[in-house]
């Protein structure tokens, strides 16, 4: 062999050995993240103890964020479409089909089951009906969650009132 065939065949061993000799250097395992720098202690005034500050303890897994509470100025979807509802209801007690207003005061009342309105509605459509004993269940249960309210009150006392002439 000539003194430069043999200088090409080094060529590529050296290479080869120079990257085994890096892999062999690197770190088997990914490095840590750095550690984060402790902060300094609060001065001490005179006469007083500091506060041990609690340890910060990351969970184990991802938390959540929690959602922010509902105002109670804003009502719920339910409540929303169980008001939509009472609406539709009422245009059929003014045109005086109480059936109709019946059948959607009950879908109302299983949609938002806490709508005194619905209930409120109910009586005025059994009232309309004839129907004493409906009317009387439904004005109760609407008593219970509207009368702190002066407005509805005052409709309650009315609505008592036709149902005792009935």
């Amino acid at each position: 062999m000539t003194p430069s065939e043999n200088s090409k065949r080094m060529v590529p061993t050296a290479v080869i050995l120079l990257l085994l000799w890096i892999t062999a250097c690197a770190p088997m395992q990914p490095a840590a993240p750095p550690s984060p720098v402790p902060a300094p202690p609060p001065a001490e005034t005179p006469g007083t103890r500091p506060t041990p500050e609690p340890e910060s303890v990351p969970p184990a897994y991802p938390v959540p964020r929690q959602p922010a509470p509902e105002s109670e100025a804003s009502p719920s979807p339910r409540t929303l479409a169980a008001l939509n509802l009472v609406d539709q209801a009422r245009s059929f007690l003014k045109a005086g089909r109480p059936d109709e207003a019946i059948r959607i005061l009950e879908r109302s009342m299983s949609i938002d089951p806490g709508n005194p309105q619905s209930a409120f509605y109910l009586a005025e459509a059994w009232l309309m009906k004839g129907n004493r004993s409906q009317a009387e269940a439904f004005h109760r249960l609407a008593a219970v969650h509207l009368a702190g309210d002066p407005v509805w009150a005052k409709r309650l006392r009315d609505q008592r009132r036709r149902l005792e002439r009935m």
